[in-house]
């Protein structure tokens, strides 16, 4: 969805309904107050959560999954007043709008409407634990405190008691999950945790160019830069924070976010820790891999989450071939080092 698709209405909900720490506070509160439905844990038992560095195939993954029908997201329906989804929608029932797909402000061909799935579950942990990980200039590995767990076990639950939700699975895009993987791992054993990765020269050059973009957009209308900090979305643009979990990838000067090195040791940072620290916590899944053969990514993935197969093949047609530069020499061993591991350990190659 385009920020300058909004109207002033539209954009004041935004700023009223996001941008202050009480309103989101009350809305939630009032939303878990008025839910006549008893919290169900067994609900909880095995959310799918897909995670990573932007540009990986997130999207992707998280539409195909919610496309079967078997899961519950958030979606651009849910906006603004995203943690009070049952009251919002309520509300809004007599207004319900319908819209054609668009090409979101990505510029990468994926479209977009209402009831499209998006990373939106962030505005949560903005809301009770920002002062923990969000930085002036990053962001950084946490641990969750358990009383903020218990709410946001009850958000969930609430959200999954909706109507069209009931019988789903929980399942949510976002890269910031990053940060507090181990607090989640905790709260659900049993859930699935995806991370998709793409060859680092394909992704770091897909970094570069969604920085470039962004920073233009930001450049030319500020709500997109308060849109996007009101999400918690910093993964590129004026608002740029990078994800450090070991090494502080902190770029010296504005000019080091517009070369593709910078992006190259970026990755290796953020995936070089995943494996050390969560290697055998979660699903590494070979999106390259993915795009040359969708059926068979499909029929393990499947399996990894115990859902039908059936109910993805469907799909593979929108899957396009990936421009994955297979042959393509990276120019760090470090990072080579990284990636042959992490292709070690793929979902396809341990089900080859």
């Amino acid at each position: 969805m385009n920020a300058k698709e909004y109207s002033a209405i539209d954009r004041f909900l935004h700023k009223l309904a996001l941008g202050s720490d009480i309103v989101r506070r009350t809305s939630l509160e009032l939303e878990l107050l008025t839910n006549k439905y008893s919290y169900n844990d067994s609900s909880l038992d095995s959310p799918v959560y897909i995670l990573g560095l932007a540009r990986a195939g997130t999207t992707i993954l998280l539409d195909a999954l919610y496309s079967t029908g078997l899961f519950a997201s958030l979606t651009y329906r849910n906006m603004p007043f995203v943690l009070a989804p049952r009251l919002w929608s309520r509300f809004t029932a007599r207004h319900h709008k319908v819209s054609n797909l668009a090409e979101r402000k990505h510029g990468d061909s994926l479209k977009v409407g209402y009831d499209s799935p998006e990373a939106f579950e962030e505005v949560f942990w903005l809301t009770f634990s920002k002062e923990e990980y969000l930085k002036s200039d990053r962001l950084i590995r946490y641990s969750v405190d358990n009383d903020i767990l218990d709410i946001y076990k009850k958000y969930v639950s609430d959200f999954l008691s909706i109507k069209y939700n009931r019988g789903c699975r929980y399942i949510a895009k976002n890269n910031n999950n990053i940060l507090r993987i181990s607090s989640l791992l905790n709260v659900f054993p049993n859930g699935c945790y995806i991370v998709p990765f793409r060859n680092p020269v394909a992704h770091a050059e897909s970094l570069l160019r969604q920085q470039q973009r962004f920073r233009k957009l930001h450049s030319q209308d500020e709500f997109s830069l308060k849109y996007m900090n009101w999400l918690g979305h910093f993964e590129f643009g004026l608002n740029f924070k990078p994800i450090c979990l070991d090494d502080e990838i902190i770029p010296e000067n504005e000019n080091e976010l517009y070369s593709v090195q910078y992006w190259l040791l970026y990755w290796t940072s953020v995936y070089e820790s995943l494996l050390k620290k969560h290697g055998d916590d979660v699903i590494f899944f070979d999106f390259d891999s993915f795009c040359e053969n969708p059926e068979k990514s499909f029929e393990v993935l499947a399996s990894a989450i115990s859902i039908d197969p059936n109910l993805l093949y469907s799909y593979k047609d929108k899957i396009k071939a990936a421009n994955n530069k297979k042959n393509v020499n990276i120019p760090y061993r470090k990072t080579q080092d990284v990636y042959n591991k992490l292709l070690t350990k793929s979902l396809q190659q341990r089900n080859r």
